[in-house]
Parts: structure tokens; C-alpha cells; sequence
């Protein structure tokens, strides 16, 4: 249903008054008087300012005779005698009936003008907006291609007062015009579709083509967002040129000191006055847009094909960035809107069960079926095209069942696309509407909200986006539940039916007494699964690996548990890499006896002697480097199965992905501890190595020189050794 604010008169929608009716005048004044107003109401208004012209020009006529003729009455009285005498003529008495009734016309058209004038005076500011529109959508001379995409071209153009004009043009082909003027019309859904948009809302809907909306674009949770109201008029005039135009402004959003739109009438429309109209966001980094004007036209071509046009003038009111930047953003991406807007009506067609562009046309027969079908067939006959089947008006019983139970599983979805954490907007039709004031209130706890949370963006964009998917994912396993339901209800069973099954289950019974005898299958699985004890008892055996044993022990510590691992692992991996803290320790705690010192060095000079002394050593030191390598495998993999379980993915993961990590991610941090403890050793021995080479090399280069050998000698009896030592 329309959405029609208290204190607004409604509208009556009604069939299409002037189907065929090309607009030439007739003979009869009066009848095209009322054909005006039958043109107004189908929302022909150029025709119907054409006409008018025509029958003001007649009656302008009309009324400059009547005056010439009292002039010469006046001027040139008649005697009586006379006058009887050419009262008596039979042809003049027909000649002064004939003007009395034309003359009696003509009065009556020209009262109904004087009665009908605020209309009249509607119709010129509405078409002068409607002129206005079509000579910037189809003059091409001003404008300057900006860029190319997805096969709608944008131009743009500097105003006189500045600002920047910008013009999408695209051919929409094998698409359905129908569905196109639904997408377009339902304000509620351009959440939808439209790119960017997170919120749009139908204000009030003033006649069959004259909307006030309102919508929210930008990226309110990262603390920056536009909204924006607007009201949009439309004007048939397939018939004459074969498009349909359309023209807007925005409400209310001028800022002080901006330029000022050419033309107000939308905007300064009394009717405004009395509309709930969205106030301005009040939050941070939240602020209404400037629409100065926005036109569009529909050039059909076929029932299935036409070129979209549209001109807008649109400041987004971002004072902190560029206007360059801002200017060429618009340029480059104002060309989503058409392409976003064919999809939008390609899915429609493609899904006219649940779709709620498809949904909304079945709620609104009286506009969609009655008023807008009826017009497009009688183009269709007009032109010789076939009109193309409306799939949402063509379901079948069983796909009604669907959408029916598709609206009750999402009844809780509101009309509009503005989402309330306290209320839900219902939609404001007829008698039902709801008062202003609650209006108001919803719409301006949205646009306090604009701005929320944008302290942490980051973390409110996350948790807005998980709750999202949970919620879709809930609404898809319930309608799964749903079908599934149904699917396994039991159908009733025949009698032999019945008498086969408690043959079946008597059967079970006598197998489950005799053992198990007859029952292979059953036995294998058992066999498989666990081990026979006595009594036939079924032992269930733990199949898991050691890695994985030790990986499930490890999830089910606790944090207190974790804490204390963790910092045992890091102290004595701490110690077993610091010995000298740990020898210090023990010195501190257990101080020496007197004399033992002098007996450790006694011993220690003893022990210089043995031959198995390195070795001993050699393979001390190479068990410490293993500890240490073992403490650090140990350490890293009890902080990764902590860490990884501290994680979403990790508390939710089931025993396959743990199979995974205890066979692969287990063996590769092992891999790495131990290939330190290797590249340790190999790097020891390879300076051992390396320095016998050195120093065979250097002797057997000083026993080849006679003057470094009498030096050598000469060192070594300096420092009191010999040769051979």
C-alpha cells in the first residue's frame, strides 16, 4: 500500500483514463477541457500542457468574438421593428441556437478551468521541470566523457554557479521495462541494490508518480555516512516520444551560503511543510548531502530494451577531503548505479517468487496490475509490440504456497529498510498511518546512529558483519528445516505395509536373542569399532595416535593449568639456555667448603690428563644441545595448540582439522627445533675442521722455512716449551 502520511489527502488509483488517446484536439472545447484533466490523472502531464494550450487558445478566441460582437451591439442598436423582422428568419433563430450552444460550452470549459486552477497551476511548474529535464538529458554538446564502465558512459558538466553536474547514459537490452519501473519506484528496497547504501526509506508517496524518500549511504560503522531527502515526480509520455522522465530535488539540505538550485518548486512545495521529513544526523562524521537537482528518462525501444539517461547535481558535503578527489571519485563510480539497477531488475524476473521487488508488486496490484500494466499494454497495441509476460503476476498455486510461507519464516522483517534496535516501522498507508511524532522519533534514532561506535571501527564492522551471516545462516537452516520437515513426514501405510514391518522388527528381535547369529553385518561393525572381552562384552579401543592424545590432553587444560605450563616451559627453557645463571644459582644457595675449591682445580688437572676427557665432554655438551632442543619443540608447541584453541576457528574446529595439526603442524615446528640442534652441531664441527686444516696447513708451510722455523724456536723458548711440545 502507498505510504501516506497523516494530514496528506490520499489518492485514488484508478484504470487509465486515456489508453490510445494521442492528445490532438477535437471539435468540442468542453470535451477537451475534461480531457486535461483526465491526462493529469494519468500522469500524462506534456500532453496534457499541450492541450491545454490549445483550449485556452480557443476559449482566448472565443472570448475576443464575444467582446467584438457586445462591441458593435453597442455601437449599432437595432430598432424593435427591425428586430422582430430578423427574429422571424427560421435560419437565423438555428444560427443564434447553434452559438448559444457553442457559447454555453465554452463557458462551462472556461469555468472548469477557473475551478480546477490550483491544478492547472501545478501542471506549469511540474512541466516546466519536465522541459527543463529533457533538454539536459538530450543535449549533448556541453558534456564531457569522464569514463566508461560496464557499458554506461559518464559525462559531466561545470554549472554556472560551479558545482558539478554529472550524466550517466546506458542501453538496457533482453530486460523487461516493467520490472525496471518497479525497481526504480520502490524507494524502501534501494537499500537493495543501491551501491553503498545501507538504509532508504519511502517519506510519503504524494500520487501514483510523486514520491518523497530518504536514504543513507557511506560506511556508517568506519564513522562516515551521508543521508539524503529527496522527492522525484514522473510524467508518461510514451505515447508521444516514446519516454518517460522523471525529475528531482532534494529536501531541506542546502547548507547556508551554497548555491541555490535554479529551480525550488519541489522543495518549496507547502505540501513539504506537513511531511515527517528525516532530520539532518546529529552524530560524527554524519551529514545530509546536497541534491540540487536529479533527471532521468526512459527511451524505450522495445518492450524488452531501452536507453537510461540520468543528470544529477550532488554535493556530498565532505569538507575534509579534496573537492578534486571527491569530483573524480563521483565520475568514476556514479556508473554502479545503472549497472547495480539491471541487476536489481534481472532478479526480479529471475526469481518472482520471493524476490521482494516481485513481492511488492503483488501487495500493490491496484498501482502495479490495474493502473501501470494496463498503460503498458495499451503502448504495446499501440506500437504492434507483444507485451512481454509479468512473471510476478503469473505464479502458480504451489509457488504462492512458498511465497506464503517464505513471508511467515521472515515476518519479522520490516517494511522499510531501516532497522531499529527498539521498534519496528510498520508501513503508513490509508487510515492505518502512523503519527508523525513516532515517525520522527524512528527516523531520528537512525540518524543519531549514523555515526555509532566510531571509536573502534574496526571491531564494530567485524561484529556487525559476524552477526549478519549468523543471522542469514539461521533464516537458511530454518527454511532447510522447514522443507525437510515436510519431506519426512510419514506417509500412511497400507495394511501389508504393516503386517511386512512387524515382520521385520520380530525378525530384529529373535536375531537380538540368539546372539548375533545371522547378523554379519552388525558384527563386522562391531568388530571394527572395539574388541571382544569376556562375556562378549564390547571394549571400545582408543584408536587415536600419541600426537593427537597429547594434543586433546593439551585443549583440555585450563587457563590457570596454561599459566603454569607456560611458565614452567619458558623458565626452564630460560635456565637450560643460561647455564651460567643456573651455576650462579646453585652458588648462592650452596656455598663451597674451605678447600674445596683447591680440590675441584686439583681434580680438574687430574682430569685434563685422562685421554676420555673430551669425549666426555664432547658428548656432555651435545646432550645439553639436545635438551635445549627438546625443551624448545616442547615449549613452541604447547604455546601453538594454546593459542591456536584461544581462537575462534580452534574452538570451533572439529577432529579432523586437530588430526591435521597433530599429523602436520607438529612434525613441521620438529622439523625446525631439531634442524637448529643439527645446523648447531654441523657448524661445531665444521670448525673443528676447519681449524685442524688451518693449522696442519701453517705447520707444514713454518717446517718448509728455515727462518720461520728459528723464529718459531725462538717464541717457544721465550715462552718455555720446545719443539716437540
Amino acid at each position: 500500500m502507498p505510504v501516506i502520511p497523516s494530514g496528506i489527502e490520499p489518492f485514488v488509483i484508478t484504470a487509465p483514463l486515456t489508453s490510445g488517446d494521442l492528445g490532438e484536439p477535437s471539435s468540442s472545447v468542453k470535451k477537451d477541457t475534461k480531457r486535461v484533466f483526465d491526462f493529469i490523472t494519468d500522469e500524462r502531464h506534456l500532453t496534457a500542457e499541450d492541450l491545454l494550450k490549445s483550449v485556452n487558445e480557443r476559449i482566448d478566441t472565443w472570448q475576443t468574438e464575444q467582446d467584438r460582437q457586445e462591441a458593435e451591439k453597442a455601437a449599432s442598436p437595432r430598432s424593435r421593428g427591425s428586430f422582430n423582422r430578423l427574429r422571424s428568419s427560421r435560419k437565423l433563430r438555428e444560427k443564434e441556437a447553434e452559438e448559444a450552444l457553442v457559447n454555453s460550452e465554452y463557458e462551462q470549459a472556461k469555468a472548469l478551468l477557473e475551478q480546477n486552477e490550483a491544478k492547472l497551476e501545478v501542471l506549469g511548474h511540474r512541466c516546466r521541470l519536465f522541459r527543463l529535464a529533457q533538454k539536459n538529458l538530450t543535449e549533448d554538446e556541453e558534456w564531457t566523457l569522464a569514463s566508461s564502465h560496464f557499458g554506461i558512459d559518464t559525462y559531466y558538466r561545470r554549472e554556472e554557479d560551479g558545482t558539478l553536474s554529472l550524466k550517466l547514459e546506458g542501453e538496457m537490452t533482453d530486460l523487461p521495462l516493467f520490472e525496471q519501473v518497479a525497481v526504480l519506484k520502490e524507494v524502501d528496497l534501494h537499500y537493495k541494490w543501491a551501491p553503498f547504501c545501507s538504509s532508504s526509506m519511502t517519506v510519503a508517496d504524494l500520487d501514483k508518480l510523486d514520491t518523497v524518500g530518504w536514504f543513507m549511504i557511506g560506511l556508517s560503522s568506519f564513522g562516515l555516512a551521508r543521508d539524503g531527502c529527496f522527492r522525484v515526480i514522473g510524467c508518461d509520455n510514451i505515447h508521444e516520444d516514446g519516454s518517460f522522465v522523471l525529475a528531482g530535488q532534494g529536501i531541506r539540505d542546502v547548507k547556508p551560503g551554497a548555491p541555490q538550485p535554479v529551480d525550488t518548486y519541489l522543495c518549496d512545495d507547502p505540501i513539504v511543510e506537513e511531511l515527517p521529513i528525516p532530520p539532518h544526523p546529529s552524530r560524527r562524521g554524519a551529514d545530509r548531502m546536497t541534491i540540487r537537482k536529479f533527471d532521468g528518462i526512459v527511451k524505450v525501444l522495445s518492450p524488452s530494451s531501452a536507453v537510461l539517461k540520468l543528470v544529477a547535481n550532488i554535493d556530498p558535503n565532505i569538507s575534509f577531503l579534496p573537492q578534486s578527489l571527491l569530483e573524480f571519485i563521483m565520475k568514476q563510480v556514479c556508473g554502479l548505479v545503472l549497472a547495480k539497477l539491471q541487476s536489481a531488475a534481472k532478479k526480479v524476473v529471475k526469481n518472482p517468487v520471493t524476490n521482494e521487488h516481485a513481492k511488492r508488486m503483488r501487495e500493490e496490484e491496484d498501482f502495479y496490475k490495474r493502473w501501470l500494466m494496463a498503460k503498458f499494454e495499451a503502448v504495446c497495441e499501440l506500437k504492434g509490440w507483444e507485451m512481454p509476460p509479468v512473471k510476478a503476476f503469473e505464479l502458480t498455486e504451489e509457488q504462492l504456497a512458498h511465497e506464503r510461507t517464505h513471508s511467515r519464516v521472515h515476518a519479522d522483517n520490516v517494511r522499510r529498510g531501516v532497522t531499529f534496535s527498539d521498534s519496528s516501522p510498520q508501513a503508513n498507508s490509508g487510515d492505518d498511518s502512523a503519527p508523525e511524532d513516532d515517525v520522527m522519533s524512528e527516523v531520528s534514532e537512525l540518524t543519531s546512529r549514523s555515526g555509532l561506535s566510531w571509536k573502534r571501527p574496526l571491531r564494530t564492522f567485524t561484529r556487525n558483519r559476524e552477526e549478519k551471516r549468523v543471522k542469514q545462516k539461521e533464516k537458511e537452516i530454518h527454511e532447510i528445516r522447514v522443507i525437510a520437515a515436510r519431506r519426512i513426514v510419514p506417509k500412511e501405510m497400507s495394511p501389508a505395509q504393516r503386517d511386512r514391518l512387524d515382520q521385520l522388527r520380530g525378525a530384529q528381535a529373535r536375531r537380538a536373542m540368539e546372539g548375533g547369529d545371522g547378523n554379519d553385518e552388525f558384527d563386522h561393525q562391531s568388530s571394527a569399532a572395539g574388541s571382544f572381552g569376556p562375556g562378549g562384552m564390547v571394549i571400545d579401543m582408543d584408536r587415536r595416535s600419541l600426537s593427537e592424545k597429547v594434543t586433546d590432553r593439551l585443549r583440555a587444560h585450563g587457563t590457570r593449568k596454561r599459566f603454569f605450563v607456560m611458565t614452567l616451559c619458558l623458565s626452564l627453557f630460560f635456565i637450560l639456555v643460561n647455564p651460567d645463571l643456573l651455576r650462579a644459582a646453585v652458588a648462592f644457595i650452596l656455598p663451597p667448603a674451605s678447600g674445596s675449591a683447591d680440590n675441584t682445580s686439583e681434580q680438574l688437572e687430574k682430569g685434563k690428563r685422562t685421554w676420555w676427557s673430551p669425549i666426555l665432554g664432547t658428548t656432555g655438551f651435545l646432550f645439553y644441545l639436545l635438551l635445549c632442543t627438546i625443551m624448545h619443540f616442547a615449549t613452541c608447541d604447547i604455546a601453538l595448540v594454546y593459542a591456536y584453541d584461544a581462537l575462534e576457528l580452534g574452538s570451533k574446529s572439529g577432529k579432523e582439522v586437530r588430526k591435521y595439526y597433530s599429523d602436520n603442524v607438529r612434525i613441521v615446528m620438529a622439523g625446525m627445533s631439531f634442524g637448529i640442534y643439527a645446523l648447531s652441531v654441523g657448524k661445531a664441527i665444521s670448525r673443528i675442521v676447519l681449524s685442524f686444516s688451518v693449522a696442519g696447513t701453517f705447520a707444514v708451510y713454518i717446517s718448509s722455512s728455515d727462518w720461520l722455523l728459528m723464529a718459531w724456536k725462538q717464541i717457544l723458548e721465550m715462552s718455555g716449551g720446545t719443539i716437540e711440545s
